[in-house]
């Protein structure tokens, strides 16, 4: 029930009333006055105000706009995160926007850290008055954050005083501080603050905010404040604390707060909004709440009209390079890039190179683009000449001769025929985009470089929002609604797996979906809401690779902000705005991205050239190298960059890739639309001469030669448009922005263009058109050519290693990925069948990370669980300084005695890194602890000049042999490695099993792909990390991990299934599990229907299957195969299945001759001679 304020017709004393300004002349908008009460909201939260905003801004525009309000504020909860955006949409909308932010100011001061929640900061709410206000705005939310940041930023009375400026300040809601003395009844103290603000801010820039949600204490403050206003002739403004759009979205409002809370809707103690008036209404209904406060309501119109903040956009504001005396920007920029084009193609370059670097030029001289070319040359120029792997360049850069020749890619754009207009053209206004790939384990000394030349208030990490996706919504309205969770994962997975996909599109796509929506009405309602907070700001984080270089302190353009960085320790300091207003502001940035391939090739290398001496350059490797292209035709390319997935590799067997244009074409063709349109089917038939070559006019040929007549590239659809219809390079490139964007009316004028110009050339119409359909239909799906090139050099980068240098490489690859347990299992496996042995860690070898040896890599030392960098460095530098430990004992005495602590022991002990001098790991656990203390007590006796009689010495550790040490395990020393290393090294618990495990499952754990989501499938694994949970009604289920050679998988037994099996779930037990997959959620997942132990005894096998590819069955290896089959005589029957590609396997039943009895090294011959996966045994059904 509202509760009604007490009458008063004047509010503010007599002569402090303000002169209003008329806002309809203000320079920004023009609009005709309306007969409706004039109001402007000046307290309202956007979706940016994370915790509890719901305002998305084009919506709050929109009706703001529609109720005929000239003007809307934005005052976000201490930040600025969307007031650009805020500004250039509003213009847009037509309505002026105001610039603020309801700021937390902290009672005892911003640097009081010690009052916990307990302690509520006060709000305040400023807008910002002119520029001046706009940049001291930005200051002050900075400084909450840089400065006063406890649980949120604070800022406090000194911030306010420095800063205060063309601001206007708001007294805020209830838990502003003068409403804060009042709800005390403490007056005096209300007073005290409002002659404060007003004395900060200026008595005519100081208002008191009297809102009215229904609220009882708002009555009460309200009555008071109106009091004092009129007592010391303050001036009193009405708000609405707007949270959301309509009365409507209250409820999606609240489902909203429950999902940034980690709350259910039926909690009761829980942030929760205590009415539904937070909504964004209009003059007529603020008009109705006070009546008898019209000044209030035209006194919002008044700081509108007074609030004239203009922000400059689409300049270029470049920081300062120092170029060399007599150079300017052009001029130094050009010496650069004419030398490197003499480095390149010699002193003479041939006249197409000269033209191509003359055009470039002028082009980028013309837009002022010369000092960012030069910036990103120098801190690129400055990682490689500091051993920094930068990469070869990523997107469209490479397709500039300019950044070829100075250094900042190192793709010939002439040589792959890429086009600088795909880069840059004479009408772009913003700074191009040049993305560099650093290795990320040194990003951080290449930013600090930046940041040190230009001022370390100048660069900043930039931030960026992640949104409620439509099937996130979705999931997470159920799980604050509590619908069951085998429900809500149906009705999720309803929704199509696109990353660009929204519930309207969903439920124009997924028939499921919409049959769900239409007859139940759950799924209506949690649909509804879920639609209704789809696209908002989840949280906010720092972008992973731009970062911004401001001509002058950062925040004078963007206010900043604290944010924690994935994987660093401590907080970053990032732009409150995001990559999109940075570039509209005109500010440069750059995308410095920390990349792990470019960490694994500087790894990679080092490790071969310290082994080798060799001086390796990864930049110069010989681009037709045979061995390389035979390690990519036979598709052993696991491990390797954007070549290692099993669709990849199958279609790399099929094309058969000979040639580094290639892997160009494979990089491009392998995505999903080129897939679908079975482009790639086209371009490997017509390279291997099952299809014919053909071209659509033959005036083409020079353009499609490369791929076969396949449009592959964007590049090609330009070009095709250059030569046939005689477009410029610039309107090529608006042809290839049309046709990405399916643009009907710019396509339909481009049709005409290409026709009137191919016909103009001599060409007839029905050529033309037929040309115009091909660019139109193959064209959408064209890949970036210069991207492609960029990511195919990394690709070959890393095969020609894996080919020619396979120790170092693998360890290299493993260190990059040590802690991800899944990648791991899968290159360890790799390792494998490559012939590379895997070892444990070992004290007398290991460095900190994998290390290469001939024929094998040994763990890392830092890969042991509770090993830091501190002890892997005293471990080093103790073999470094005296050689390798004789024995344990001599590792005691020697090892500083903070390293011999149980723990670390423990974890060495049981990871096998004393294997080498003490391997029996069982007694080395009972009695290392006596070997320390011996060590400990000669180390006193050194420090005291005390000596044995008979000298001491590891001697001393003689008295283990005494104690007797019960042996553990195997299958318990397997698990300590895998606990300490994440992975079983030695050899796997399954290992015994491996033919039966192989035989009753369907496939491997890590082949489970994508596209068999809903596929029933049978696995073999043990299980692990068993938990018994309970569902809603109390009953019973299970999930637990099932883990096979290849990696693992959570499986679930529902209550249905768990009744009957729980006495098979056990850790360690080994199970045959069938079930179906699914796959579309980040977590894979196995939802079991049954589950069987699997027969570990004398089960025979009743066959035994050998895989050939016809073509590589010769009458040598027939004959090989035949022998070692004679030489094995026994029991169990052999079928051959020979494969041909496109064809079904035939399978032939070898004779009894060639039975086999599976004993002694029949297994291990034959996969030597036909590769592990190609030996199957087989055996019975498990009833």
């Amino acid at each position: 029930m509202r509760v009604r304020l007490f009458s008063s017709r004047w509010l503010c004393a007599k002569g402090t009333k303000r002169e209003s300004k008329n806002y309809l002349t203000s320079p920004l908008l023009h609009q005709e006055s309306s007969l409706s009460p004039e109001f402007a909201h000046l307290h309202v939260h956007t979706e940016y105000s994370i915790l509890d905003g719901a305002c998305r801004i084009k919506d709050a525009l929109t009706k703001a706009k529609s109720m005929d309000m000239h003007s809307l504020a934005i005052t976000d909860h201490g930040v600025m995160y969307g007031a650009l955006s805020f500004y250039q949409e509003a213009l847009k909308a037509g309505v002026k926007p105001i610039i603020g932010a309801e700021v937390y100011v902290a009672p005892r001061g911003r640097k009081a850290r010690d009052g916990g929640l307990t302690e509520k900061p006060y709000h305040l709410v400023l807008l910002a008055r002119d520029n001046t206000g706009y940049h001291n705005l930005m200051r002050i939310v900075t400084r909450g954050f840089t400065e006063g940041f406890y649980y949120k930023p604070r800022v406090d009375q000194e911030v306010l005083a420095e800063n205060g400026e063309g601001l206007i300040a708001l007294s805020a809601c209830l838990k502003g501080e003068v409403q804060a003395f009042l709800l005390q009844d403490d007056r005096q103290g209300a007073i005290r603050a409002i002659e404060r603000y007003c004395s900060l801010f200026g008595d005519d820039c100081f208002y008191l905010e009297i809102m009215d949600h229904g609220i009882p204490e708002q009555a009460k403050v309200n009555q008071a404040l109106i009091e004092i206003a009129r007592e010391k002739g303050v001036g009193l403004v009405a708000t609405n604390d707007v949270h959301f759009v309509s009365r409507e979205d209250s409820g999606p409002h609240d489902h909203l707060l429950c999902i940034q809370t980690g709350k259910l809707l039926s909690e009761t103690a829980r942030l929760k909004f205590s009415t539904d008036e937070f909504y964004l209404k209009s003059a007529s209904e603020m008009e109705a709440i006070f009546p008898d406060f019209p000044e209030a309501l035209s006194n919002t119109v008044d700081i509108a009209n007074r609030c004239e903040v203009d922000i400059k956009l689409d300049q270029v504001y470049l920081p300062g390079y120092d170029t060399p005396a007599g150079y300017d920007f052009d001029s130094y920029l050009e010496h650069l890039a004419r030398a490197g084009v003499k480095r390149h193609y010699g002193e003479n370059p041939p006249k197409e190179v000269e033209e191509r670097l003359n055009t470039e030029i002028s082009v980028i001289r013309s837009l002022g683009f010369s000092g960012y070319f030069l910036i990103v040359w120098d801190f690129v120029r400055y990682a490689k000449e500091h051993g920094i792997k930068v990469g070869p360049g990523r997107g469209s850069a490479a397709g500039s001769l300019v950044s070829y020749a100075l250094g900042i890619t190192t793709i010939d754009p002439i040589r792959y025929g890429l086009l600088f207009e795909r880069f840059l053209n004479s009408e772009r206004i913003a700074l191009p985009d040049i993305d560099i790939d650093i290795s990320h384990f040194r990003r951080g000394e290449v930013i600090d470089y930046v940041a040190d030349k230009y001022g370390r208030d100048r660069v900043s990490p930039i931030v960026t929002f992640s949104r409620l996706k439509a099937k996130a919504a979705v999931k997470d309205v159920g799980r604050v609604r509590e619908v069951p969770y085998a429900r809500m994962d149906t009705l999720s997975k309803m929704i199509p797996d696109d990353p660009n996909m929204t519930i309207d599109l969903a439920l124009e796509q997924s028939q499921d979906l919409r049959n769900a929506y239409d007859t139940d009405s759950e799924v209506r309602e949690v649909v509804d809401i879920a639609r209704s907070i789809e696209g908002m700001v989840r949280h906010a984080s720092v972008h992973a690779a731009g970062i911004v270089i401001a001509a002058d302190a950062i925040d004078s353009y963007s206010p900043l902000c604290v944010q924690q960085k994935s994987g660093e320790g401590s907080a970053v300091v990032i732009t409150q705005y995001d990559m999109y207003d940075i570039e509209k502001l005109g500010l440069l940035k750059v995308d410095m991205l920390g990349l792990k391939t470019q960490s694994l090739l500087e790894l990679a290398v080092n490790l071969i050239n310290n082994r080798h001496s060799v001086n390796l350059d990864i930049d110069e490797l010989p681009m037709d190298d045979g061995k390389t292209y035979e390690l990519l035709q036979r598709g052993d390319t696991i491990g390797t960059f954007q070549l290692t997935s099993p669709g990849m590799r199958s279609l790399m067997r099929d094309m058969l890739p000979n040639r580094f244009e290639d892997i160009i074409a494979l990089i491009a063709l392998f995505r999903p639309g080129p897939l679908k349109q079975n482009m790639h089917r086209a371009f490997v038939d017509q390279k291997h001469g099952r299809r014919a070559v053909t071209y659509p006019h033959e005036s083409l040929e020079e353009v499609l030669k490369e791929t076969y007549g396949v449009i592959v590239y964007q590049e090609q659809a330009m070009q095709v448009a250059r030569t046939i219809a005689g477009y410029t390079g610039l309107e090529a490139d608006e042809l290839r922005k049309a046709i990405g964007k399916k643009k009907s009316d710019i396509m339909f004028r481009h049709r005409e263009k290409f026709l009137e110009g191919a016909m103009s050339g001599g060409i007839d119409e029905a050529t033309a058109t037929r040309v115009f359909d091909l660019i139109e239909t193959f064209g959408g799906y064209g890949f970036n050519k210069s991207h492609s090139t960029a990511y195919a050099l990394v690709s070959y980068q890393t095969a020609y290693l894996k080919t020619h240098y396979p120790s170092e490489y693998m360890a290299a690859l493993m260190t990059i990925y040590m802690d991800n347990q899944d990648r791991l299992v899968e290159y360890i496996n790799e390792c494998k069948r490559m012939g590379l042995e895997v070892k444990p860690p070992d004290i007398n070898v290991s460095d900190a990370y994998f290390t290469p040896e001939d024929g094998y890599v040994l763990f890392g030392l830092s890969a042991v669980r509770n090993v830091g960098g501190l002890v892997v460095e005293q471990i080093v530098a103790c073999r470094e300084d005296a050689g390798p430990f004789r024995s344990f004992g001599d590792f005691c005495d020697r090892a500083p005695s903070s390293i011999l602590n149980k723990k670390t022991l423990e974890s060495l002990i049981k990871a096998g890194a004393f294997d080498s001098i003490e391997p029996d790991r069982s007694r080395l656990l009972v009695t290392y602890d006596y070997s320390v203390s011996g060590a400990e007590r000669r180390k006193a006796e050194r420090d005291e000049g005390q000596f044995t009689l008979f000298g001491g010495g590891e001697d001393d550790v003689d008295e283990t042999t005494r104690i007797e040490a019960p042996e553990i395990s195997k299958h318990q020393l397997l698990a300590f490695e895998k606990e300490m290393l994440g992975v079983y090294v030695s050899e796997h618990p399954l290992s015994d099993w491996r033919s039966l495990v192989e035989s009753y499952s369907d496939m491997e754990i890590a082949q489970i792909s994508p596209e068999m989501d809903k596929t029933t499938v049978t696995l073999v694994g043990m299980i692990a990390r068993l938990e018994k949970r309970y569902n809603k009604s109390g009953k019973p289920w299970a999930v637990f991990m099932l883990e096979d050679f290849s990696g693992a998988i959570s499986t679930l037994v529902f209550n249905k299934r768990y009744e009957s099996l729980a006495d098979l779930l056990v850790d360690d037990a080994v199970v045959i599990v069938k079930g179906r997959l699914d796959l579309l959620d980040s977590s894979r997942k196995l939802l079991a229907d049954d589950v069987k132990p699997l027969p570990k005894g004398a089960m025979k096998p009743n066959g035994l299957e050998l895989s050939v590819e016809a073509n590589q069955f010769t009458e040598e290896m027939m004959s090989r195969i035949k022998e070692i089959l004679v030489e094995h005589a026994g029991d169990v029957p052999v079928q051959l299945r020979l494969s041909e590609k496109g064809s079904e396997a035939h399978y032939v039943q070898l004779g009894e001759l060639f039975s086999v009895g599976i004993d002694g090294d029949l297994m291990a011959l034959l996969k030597s001679e036909l590769g592990a996966s190609s030996v199957t045994l087989r055996y019975p059904e498990i009833g």
